[in-house]
């Protein structure tokens, strides 16, 4: 998946049999955005350095519905839900796409929506 596709048609369409997603509030920060490092080395000033880590996304579903984020650009959430029929394929409902200040609020209000819907009976996988 790459880190500069805000669409969700590279999302997995089935996750069943994948365990639940860990959301402690006590969990380490992790970067997981592209970020660009100028390099200092003298001769190549104009290189740059490339680090790349995952985006934080994650699907989660019961038996008719799924619900999907992710944190693009380490402020912007994009959250898509809908139903899933009986040939298990996807009818979307909507796609929320919502501004935060900074990482942290983002990862915030992604963690206790995931917190609710855990609590609603969806299961899944979430990565930070």
């Amino acid at each position: 998946m790459e880190s500069n596709n805000n669409n969700f048609s590279n999302w997995p369409k089935k996750t069943r049999g994948i365990c639940k997603p860990k959301t402690t509030k006590n969990t380490s920060l992790s970067i997981s955005c592209t970020y660009i490092i100028p390099s200092n080395n003298d001769t190549f000033l104009n290189h740059q350095e490339i680090i790349s880590s995952p985006i934080p996304s994650g699907h989660l579903e019961t038996s008719t519905r799924f619900w999907q984020f992710r944190v693009e650009e380490g402020r912007t959430t994009y959250v898509r839900y809908g139903n899933i029929r009986a040939d298990g394929s996807f009818k979307e409902r909507a796609t929320h796409i919502q501004q935060h200040l900074n990482y942290v609020d983002a990862k915030k209000f992604v963690e206790n929506l995931v917190d609710e819907k855990i609590k609603a009976g969806y299961v899944g996988w979430a990565r930070w």
